[in-house]
Order: structure tokens, then sequence, then C-alpha cells
């Protein structure tokens, strides 16, 4: 089978075309095209080839005039540096594709590729001849293509991207687990170094890196020098290692990759089965979610947060007060409530209401399902939402801005995460939330909660239907509930149902107001 060469591609006309991927330093700094195509004009593959090994030429000298113009001017406008590329770009199209005026690099290029191959059939025949000779398997035969590891995983990553197949949480984690998969192999690697020993390797390595290695560790500016500072690292460890849900997150990301090389032909096969994690290791490492206890909510409701006074070294702010709230009575994850927009506190048939979308910038739900409009229940209307709405517009100036609900604390991985963190390694603890055995409570067990209470609970004389608590939660078909999927029912029965529940916890005396005066009080 002929191999074809690296940025050698067919157009769905039959068209061969020269592509290549401008460095990502290059065009997301200057906001530049992202990619070069160039027409090798014939539909013929041996014309192609040896047109495209002339237009790689130029290119690559075009990289370098970039590159120097850059460096001589250290912010070019995005207008000049376009129309450089632009300009050479026209003089590849015009004068570097002529056959008749490049004849003989034509031939020079055609006799050395007619050679390599020759001496690869030679080599390829001694090879067999020998292992037929001595009994043994045939060699797998190399492939030709070679790109470093890193530029793999940057063609894969982005093809990634521009298909959509992640929300930007997504591409937050796989962008940290394949930094370390490139680090502890050599991102300067070629690709074809990705055998079963590697693969192996890697694993082995991983396995025994301590969590968050990056958060203790400071790697080296040297990517050359990353493989040893992983293994040494891994070779010393004595603090908690990946759990097996870590790790499996890692090989899950790694594997489609693998596979891909195959697909592209960098590799021949992709050891995926090496990256494995077995049944008995994730039923060792992993703990059960439960919902909350009614102990487990009084404690929460009853604590610093909602009373009258601050905790030593406390930095109140005011999501702590309504994320919580919101979760128990919503169902809502953390990353629905975290990336809640002054815009999205709407008014439907006189009913305020939550609306859990995707429309903005940063913003991503699970599903279609995930999608929803929840109205606010009376408890947290009554600890004073809208007071607390009419504040943050009258700090923004408009509701109609793309404004957040809350100001959040920054963090590398989102505001979801600056959620998750406060509530499971801060305020769980300071409340005291145990669980016994191989569980834990955790922000999720606010939506297990209401699920759970919304099971058993009568409205009139019949419990709340399953197409209700769905729609409220955001359930697909089937999911969970076991029912079949209705949405749309009347606005006020969603209202309804929300606010017939009762979590055995008086919230009667929860307020806002409250909170801010706790605030005021730290200053005197």
């Amino acid at each position: 089978m002929c191999r074809n060469p690296l940025y050698f591609f067919k157009s769905k006309h039959g068209v061969y075309q020269f592509r290549y991927s401008l460095p990502l330093s290059m065009y997301k700094t200057h906001e530049i095209q992202r990619e070069i195509k160039i027409s090798l004009r014939t539909k013929q593959r041996g014309i192609a080839i040896r047109r495209h090994y002339i237009v790689l030429t130029q290119v690559n000298a075009m990289i370098r005039i970039l590159e120097q113009f850059i460096m001589t001017d250290t912010t070019p406008s995005k207008k000049t540096l376009q129309e450089v590329l632009d300009n050479y770009k026209k003089k590849i199209i015009v004068d570097e594709l002529r056959d008749t005026n490049n004849e003989q690099y034509f031939e020079l290029i055609s006799l050395k590729a007619q050679l390599k191959e020759r001496d690869s059939i030679i080599k390829s025949k001694d090879l067999t001849i020998n292992s037929l000779s001595a009994g043994s398997a045939l060699p797998v035969t190399p492939l030709e293509k070679s790109i470093t590891l890193a530029q793999a995983i940057h063609e894969y990553f982005t093809i990634q991207v521009e298909q959509q197949r992640w929300n930007e949480n997504n591409k937050r984690q796989k962008k940290g687990y394949f930094g370390i998969f490139a680090d502890i192999i050599g991102q300067r690697q070629d690709i074809s170094v990705l055998d079963k020993d590697t693969i192996t390797q890697y694993q082995r390595t991983l396995r025994q890196l301590p969590k968050n290695v990056n958060k203790f560790h400071s790697k080296p500016d040297d990517v050359l020098k990353r493989p040893a500072y992983y293994r040494d690292i891994a070779e010393h460890n004595d603090m908690p290692k990946l759990a097996a849900r870590g790790l499996e997150s890692h090989f899950n990301t790694v594997k489609p990759f693998l596979s891909w090389c195959v697909d592209h032909e960098y590799l021949q096969k992709d050891y995926r089965h090496v990256l494995s994690i077995g049944k008995g290791e994730i039923r060792k490492t992993k703990k059960e979610v439960l919902p909350f206890s009614q102990d487990h909510l009084l404690r929460m409701f009853t604590s610093y947060i909602y009373s009258d006074q601050l905790i030593p070294r406390e930095k109140p702010n005011a999501f702590q007060f309504w994320v919580p709230l919101i979760g128990l009575w919503t169902g809502a994850r953390e990353g629905e409530i975290a990336s809640l927009l002054l815009s999205d506190i709407k008014t439907i048939d006189g009913i305020i209401c939550f609306d859990i979308n995707d429309e903005s910038e940063g913003k991503s739900v699970k599903n279609e399902a995930s999608k929803r409009k929840v109205p606010i229940a009376k408890a947290i209307l009554d600890a004073g939402f809208e007071s607390y709405v009419e504040q943050r517009v009258r700090e923004k100036g408009t509701k109609t801005t793309n404004a957040p609900l809350f100001v959040l604390p920054d963090h590398r991985d989102g505001v979801a995460r600056a959620v998750s963190k406060w509530f499971n390694e801060n305020f769980k603890i300071k409340c005291d939330l145990k669980t016994t055995g191989n569980t834990k409570v955790v922000f999720h067990s606010f939506r297990h909660t209401l699920i759970n209470k919304m099971r058993s609970t009568k409205m009139g004389n019949t419990p709340i239907r399953n197409s209700i608590i769905q729609e409220i939660v955001g359930h697909e078909t089937g999911v969970v509930t076991d029912d079949t999927y209705g949405h749309d029912h009347d606005f006020s029965l969603l209202k309804e149902a929300i606010d017939s529940l009762d979590f055995g916890v008086d919230m009667s005396e929860l307020s806002y107001e409250r909170f801010l005066a706790r605030r005021k009080h730290k200053k005197k």
C-alpha cells in the first residue's frame, strides 16, 4: 500500500491538495488563518506528489519569513501579517507549480523517491527471506509517516475541538491529561515510539504519580527534561496516588488518540488494551455518593453561613449563601449553577425561574434534556433572592448583559470547580458531614436528595409524576426514573411540585440581609 506524504490530501472532487497547519503560537497570537491550503492542480497522484515536495519546500521558507517578520516587528498587526502570508502564498501558486519551469527539479525528486522505494523493497525482501529461513514471524513493515508526539496530539486535539466533540470543561481536562502523557513519553519523540513497551511504561509511571502532581511539583521548562522528571517523581513518591477513576479518566483520553493515530497511518497498532483498569480496582477505590440525611441538611442550614457570626479567617462571598439553597431546591449540577447569568433569571407565566442553558460562551450542559427552566422555590425567594438579583443588576447596569449571577473565585478549571472546591473541601468539613463505610456526600448529593424527596412526596393524593421530576432535574428518557419522558408541563404544576417538598429543616429564618449584616459586622 502506498503511503501519502505529510500534508498531502485529496479533495472530494479528486484533486490533490497541500494542507499545512500554522504553528499554534503564530495563528492564535496574531489572529491569522490557521491553515494553508494550496491546490496541486492535478488528479494524478504521481504528479501531485512531485508538486507536493516543491510546495513543502516553499512553505517552510515562508514560515521562516513570517517568524523573522514577527521578530523584527514585535507587535505586527493582524492585517500586515496576513498580507505577508497572502503575498507569499500567491508566489507559491503562480511560480512554483509550473512543471515546465521545474522539470529538472521534479525529475530529481522523482528519482530519489524511486531509489528510496526500491531500497525499501530490497530490504523488505531480505528480511522476508531471512525470517522464512529462520522460521520466525515476518517483521512489521514500518510506516513512512513521521511526526512528533506533540504535533500529533495538537492535530488530534484541533480536530476534536473543530468538530465540537468536547465542551469547555472537557477541553481543559483533556489538555491536562495529554500534557502529562506527552511529558512522560517525550513531546519531541517521533510518534513511532508509541509501541507496547512505551505505552506500558507510561501507564506504570502514571500509576505511581501523586494526585495533582503539578500542584505539588514544578515541572522543568525544558520539555526534554520532563520524562526523567516524571520518572523520578514516580520512583520516590510517598504521597497518595491517583485512584482508579482518575487513572481511567487519563486512559480514556489517550486511547481514542492512539486509535486515531492508527487511522491516520502514524501507527500500525494502538496497544490501547495496555491502558485498562480492572473492575476490582474501581470497586476497591470507588465511594458511593449518598443523598444528604436530614442531619446533614440541619448542620448545613444552621451553620456559620446562615448564622449571625463570622468565623475566624472567613472570606464570605454571596455564592456561599445561595448555592447550597439552589442546589437543594433545583437539583441543578454545580456547573449549571456556577454559570448562571443575570439574564438567566426569567419570569414565565408570572413565575420567576432559572433558565439553564448553554447559549453563552463558557456555558455547557450535560445533554439536550439538561436545557430546562426550573421555577424558583418559595424558600429561596423568601430568603431575599429577588433583592440579591436587583443588587447585581445595579452593580452591572443592565439585566440583559451576560454578567454572571455570582462573582466566583478564579480557578484554572473554571467556575464550577471553584464551587466544588469550596463546598467539598471547605464547607462540608466545617459542617462535619460524615458518612460510614465506603460512602461519601458531595455537592452532587443535593441532586440525589431532591430526586428522592420528590419521589416520596404527594401532590394531593398522588405521588409526583416521574415526568415532572425529569423535567425539573433534566434527566433523559429512561434515565434514573425509568419512565416515558414528558416535557412542557404547565409551569404552575412544576412550581407546585417544588413548593410541596418538606426537607424537615426550618428555612423560614434564612435571610440574605442577615448574611450581609455578618459581613458588615466584621468591618466594625
